[in-house]
């Protein structure tokens, strides 16, 4: 956590999440899953304002494996489409998402370019550092819209 901070430190919006994701990572918490899901929770309900529920599919006991437990999961949650990214056409059976009344979809997210200096794919905490969370979050929508399903 340490270097994490002092990599950090002189970015004009570090303060906006260091600090609580340092609360997190020397919470009480034992397992690593548990601070992950935990910090997770934190960048989509209390930065991105999301207001669904999250379930975890270990929840769920399913015993399927691969694509059908992506199917199942579907199923047990009574969804009614399922949003892929693009690999999923890959190994995904569309019959069988048609066969349960449940709308497969594709999206060919291409991810916002902040800057080259930070690959698209680091983690999102390094853009709302250097950002702002406001910059951050307007851009990620904004690239998510333009994104083809």
């Amino acid at each position: 956590m340490n270097k994490i901070k002092l990599y950090y430190s002189h970015y004009p919006f570090s303060h906006e999440i260091i600090d609580n994701i340092e609360k997190i990572i020397f919470s009480d918490l034992k397992k690593l899953i548990d601070i992950n899901i935990l910090i997770i929770k934190y960048l989509i309900y209390d930065l991105f304002n999301y207001n669904g529920k999250m379930n975890l599919s270990s929840q769920l006991n399913s015993q399927h494996k691969k694509a059908d437990l992506i199917l199942d999961i579907c199923d047990k949650m009574l969804a009614k489409k399922y949003l892929s990214g693009k690999s999923g056409r890959d190994y995904l059976d569309g019959n069988k998402f048609k066969k349960k009344k449940i709308k497969l979809s594709f999206v060919d997210y291409n991810p916002y370019i902040f800057t080259k200096d930070i690959s698209p794919y680091a983690s999102i905490i390094d853009p709302i550092c250097r950002y702002g969370i406001d910059h951050v979050k307007s851009k990620v929508m904004e690239n998510t819209m333009k994104s083809k399903i």
